[in-house]
């Protein structure tokens, strides 16, 4: 699928024209800013695992069933973490464009 939009007169990178768009709302930086966010998500959740892995190490001290039952337990959360936060920003990312192409159809849409 191609994209149809234009870019505006004066290039896409100047400075103007960022700046531009953070005060006008005409194109919305979210989706730049979900991914962002999905790998700050990432590292917290791998942060999350590996603090759990050593607590459940520490734990296989006192009693090895529960070191195994945690680690076992911190390695399916962390797959579950990590494909629920996946999907969730997916779901962020859809909204965008679903947003772009509702735009998009107004665009097209002849003048009333």
């Amino acid at each position: 699928m191609t994209d149809i939009r234009q870019e505006p007169p004066g290039g896409g990178g100047a400075p103007n024209n960022v700046f531009s768009r953070l005060l006008t709302f005409d194109k919305l930086i979210g989706s730049a800013l979900v991914k962002v966010v999905y790998y700050i998500g990432l590292v917290a959740i791998g942060l999350w695992v590996l603090v759990a892995l050593v607590g459940s190490l520490g734990a296989a001290a006192y009693s090895p069933g529960a070191g195994i039952g945690g680690l076992l337990l911190t390695i399916v959360g962390g797959l579950f973490a990590i494909v629920f936060w996946r999907f969730s920003c997916e779901l962020w990312l859809i909204i965008f464009q679903i947003h772009d192409r509702i735009g998009e159809v107004r665009d097209r849409l002849p003048p009333r």
